[in-house]
């Protein structure tokens, strides 16, 4: 969970680039850590060669952006951005060594930014939200995202200008 007396002082520090292909042993190991495959659809742990085969497919899709965030030149979260109609469908984690530390939120912040600056086309940005997802929920919730219940998620939105 996100707690603002564990913020550290990132908001510069804080940098993101475009994922790589030599990125994928780091990507898949973030991938299965059990926290992150709780809060996904699928649960299951990722064999390797999917992996492999799925970012492949990501890296060379026009409707799907990979970025990695790093503090200091140290990798500590991944965010996708796939297109769905007008809108953008996000996903993000952030490493268990620095979770809780307001990367999530100061990620979440910087959205509309990145969108912008990587000159992707979009009229609304779209999150499905595990209600288990304490953090994730909290942080949707503080930057003003509107939010839907369906059965087991939330789904916030936020209309771009």
């Amino acid at each position: 969970m996100e707690n603002s007396s564990n913020n550290i002082n990132f908001r510069k520090r804080l940098t993101y680039r475009e994922v790589e292909f030599s990125d994928c042993n780091l990507l898949f190991e973030w991938t299965n850590d059990p926290d992150v495959r709780l809060n996904s659809h699928n649960k299951e742990s990722v064999h390797y060669e999917n992996h492999v085969t799925w970012l492949k497919n990501k890296l060379a899709s026009s409707d799907s952006w990979l970025y990695i965030f790093l503090l200091d030149d140290v990798p500590v979260s991944i965010l996708r951005l796939d297109k769905q109609d007008e809108a953008i469908l996000i996903s993000y984690s952030v490493t268990s060594e620095f979770r809780g530390k307001g990367i999530g939120k100061e990620i979440i912040s910087r959205l509309p930014t990145v969108i912008k600056n990587n000159s992707i086309q979009c009229n609304k940005i779209i999150a499905e939200v595990f209600k288990t997802n304490d953090a994730s929920n909290k942080i949707f919730k503080s930057a003003g995202y509107t939010k839907k219940e369906e059965e087991n998620i939330f789904i916030y939105t936020r209309v771009l200008n």
